[in-house]
């Protein structure tokens, strides 16, 4: 009887996490099958889809964040990055930002205008900014926030 207890426990413990895992956020693996292959550019993995609405159509888009190492400091890691927006059904490219220098992968989907159609909210690095001094302390760059929005029957936009 006690053995069947721990069993039981071991898998509760395995289990269970994973079953709480639900709701419109998930994280995958690039090469799980889910992501077609002309949103994956080459060096990049998957770290986060969320899935939303992105658009007037009712089927739900996978809004992906790729990303990869950039080089790392002792105050700071650097990670290049970009964005796809991806039918969930369909699995048609809708759109796909450009790469992106970024201190965490970062990303936001929300319906801030209340249009019923979220926006993608993202912060990252201006090209050219980020310096060190030579023992590489001292960080210093400029952010830049872009949101990407689609407007139906039109292109999408980076405001």
């Amino acid at each position: 009887m006690g053995h069947k207890l721990i069993i039981a426990a071991l898998l509760a413990a395995v289990c269970l996490p994973a079953a709480g895992q639900g709701g419109f956020t998930k994280t995958t693996r690039e090469g799980d099958g889910e992501i077609p292959s002309e949103a994956v550019r080459k060096g990049y993995s998957v770290q986060k889809v969320i899935l939303a609405q992105m658009d007037g159509d009712p089927q739900l888009e996978q809004v992906i964040l790729f990303g990869h190492d950039k080089g790392h400091w002792p105050e700071c890691d650097l990670f290049m990055a970009y964005y796809a927006i991806v039918g969930n059904h369909d699995k048609k490219v809708k759109y796909l930002s450009d790469e992106v220098v970024t201190e965490n992968y970062n990303m936001k989907v929300e319906d801030r205008n209340l249009d019923g159609i979220s926006e993608l909210y993202y912060t990252y690095i201006k090209e050219g900014s980020f310096k060190t001094d030579p023992d590489g302390w001292h960080m210093k760059c400029s952010h830049l926030t872009d949101v990407i929005e689609f407007i139906p029957d039109s292109k999408t936009t980076k405001k």
